[in-house]
């Protein structure tokens, strides 16, 4: 006769990593593209790059 195993139970611990929220960005709310304009439009412009950039669209 087959001796009988005793019953026993999985347990399955819970990681601590998987419960860590990834932290929101400093630049989230961010619109760069937007920034990037208004800096451009702030910058003084230099008659000669004004010149260059005519001719380069001629």
């Amino acid at each position: 006769m087959k001796m009988q195993t005793k019953p026993f139970v999985v347990e399955h611990k819970v990681s601590r990593r998987s419960e860590r929220k990834q932290s929101a960005s400093i630049w989230g709310g961010v619109d760069i593209a937007v920034l990037a304009q208004e800096v451009a439009e702030d910058l003084p412009r230099d008659h000669d790059d004004q010149e260059k950039s005519e001719r380069a669209t001629s």
